[in-house]
């Protein structure tokens, strides 16, 4: 049987490369017994993911059990990432019950400076809008700051005034970010203060929540965990710099003891554990009531979206559901309000650790649904060790290959370095794209991705890179060698 060509087999593994690269994260996990606790669900679970710092907390009426690894522990404060996003909700929310904002009222009621660069339909965004996720804004203009930490509030919602709306208000479901920092800016407008000051007197204070905080300085030095980036399966300690300007919908940092204290909040009828009636009871219920479908998401505990909060309804009981996930941490908090039933995950880890794995037993459990146990950070490493070989390997026979042909004067086949070249490109489009769709331009996809997943970007662009390489010079090799190799002799 004729062999393959080496250069037939770098496009196979090429093919395979983009595969595993898409595939691993949709790992199949290993079953667990539905009967499990949740809290030994989550400790199967952190057995399985990289050794990373993370806490817990499971709340089932009045008891609540809490776990830690590495160091942390239930006062241990963590970046909680998006569940952000169900704090500023809140405090939009005691300021509608207190009469100062109105759900319908449109953006530029209360923020005047306001605007994109057009409307669709010529509709106003109103507030609820930004709280459901449906204001129009593009997925690019969502992320249009992706990459650009450190800037203010206000310059970081002036920046929408480039962007123009894809749908009319209330149309679509777009999760957006920065929808969250628009609602900060309407709260610092009809208040007159910054939107850390506000969230602290109107929503952590009266809940008592005494180490939830705004501000990463004071979060460190009240012990905030060490956010870690794993590089070829190894954690790796990594510092992340809080983004003032992102904290209405990514950088709250709390702990799982707070986090529980927050979670009874959501599951009761508004009252703080003072007694004090914070919000009313048909409020606190508003927020839990999805009013708009997750594409996609059907059938998972994201199915809707209600106002900070996904949500879904299984088997007649409502799951209230929120994770986040920044380059350097993981949180979830998931809970069963008729149950009083609730768990919070936190885990200084990014998704190639297997931290977003940690709630996702727990919440099928919640569910009603088989717990498992994922398997992503094993499969993950592995795949990417075994990506890493590939290339290596592609590149050394790559070389010898050349240097045999220049000893015996013989010439590459003519279509070997085109292919390779023409493989090498399509590969790099077809890898950038995505990240180009969710941050609006290539170099903010590459600096996302070396926030996120150095060693994953660093492949990305490597296989790339060396196909391109290997086949340029290989059509270099043909030229140089025209006239001067016999006839026939071409090898692959």
């Amino acid at each position: 049987m004729r062999k393959i060509g080496w250069t037939a087999t770098s496009v196979l593994i090429t093919g395979l490369m983009a595969a595993t690269l898409f595939t691993v994260p949709a790992a199949a996990a290993a079953s667990a017994a539905s009967g499990d606790s949740l809290a030994s669900v989550i400790e199967a679970q952190l057995d399985a993911n990289a050794p990373l710092p993370a806490a817990y907390a499971v709340v089932d009426g009045n008891d609540i059990t809490f776990g830690g690894r590495q160091g942390a522990g239930p006062d241990t404060p963590f970046v909680v990432g998006s569940v952000s996003k169900s704090f500023t909700a809140l405090a939009i929310m005691v300021a509608v019950d207190r009469g100062e904002i109105s759900l319908d009222a449109r953006v530029t009621d209360y923020f005047p400076d306001f605007r994109l660069a057009g409307t669709v339909g010529g509709e106003p965004i109103l507030i609820r809008h930004l709280l459901n996720h449906t204001s129009g804004i593009s997925t690019t203009g969502c992320n249009l700051d992706t990459a650009i930490p450190g800037e203010s509030l206000k310059d970081r919602v002036d920046q929408l005034q480039s962007v123009t709306p894809e749908s009319e208000p209330g149309e679509q479901f777009t999760y957006c970010n920065v929808g969250f920092a628009i609602l900060a800016r309407v709260l610092e407008e009809s208040s007159g203060r910054p939107f850390a000051d506000v969230l602290q007197s109107s929503v952590l204070t009266p809940l008592g929540m005494t180490h939830t905080y705004t501000n990463m300085a004071t979060a460190r030095d009240n012990g905030l965990a060490e956010g870690h980036t794993t590089v070829m399966g190894f954690p790796v300690a990594r510092s992340e710099n809080g983004v003032e300007a992102a904290l209405a919908d990514g950088y709250v940092m709390s702990t799982a003891r707070d986090l529980a204290t927050y979670a009874k909040f959501q599951m009761g009828d508004g009252q703080t554990s003072d007694g004090i009636q914070l919000l009313s009871s048909d409020l606190l219920k508003e927020m839990h009531r999805g009013t708009v479908v997750v594409p996609g998401f059907e059938g998972t505990e994201q199915a809707n979206y209600a106002m900070g909060w996904f949500t879904a309804d299984v088997k007649g009981t409502t799951i209230v559901n929120h994770g986040g996930t920044t380059p350097r941490y993981h949180a979830n908090v998931a809970m069963v309000p008729s149950e009083q039933l609730a768990v919070i995950e936190l885990v200084a880890g990014q998704w190639l650790s297997g931290a977003g794995s940690t709630s996702a037993g727990a919440v099928s459990l919640l569910m009603g649904q088989d717990a498992s146990v994922s398997h992503l950070y094993g499969i993950a490493t592995a795949a990417l060790w075994l990506i890493t070989l590939l290339l290596i390997l592609t590149i050394v026979v790559s070389w010898r290959r050349s240097r045999a042909r220049t000893l015996n004067n013989r010439r590459p086949k003519a279509f070997s370095g085109p292919l390779l070249v023409v493989a090498g490109l399509v590969l790099f489009v077809g890898l950038s794209l995505p990240g180009i769709q969710e941050t609006g331009s290539l170099l903010s996809a590459i600096l996302f991705g070396w926030e996120n997943t150095p060693d994953l970007l660093v492949l990305v662009l490597a296989w790339p890179l060396a196909l391109v390489v290997l086949g340029a010079r290989s059509i270099v090799e043909r030229v140089r060698s025209r006239g001067r190799a016999p006839a026939g002799t071409a090898v692959a």
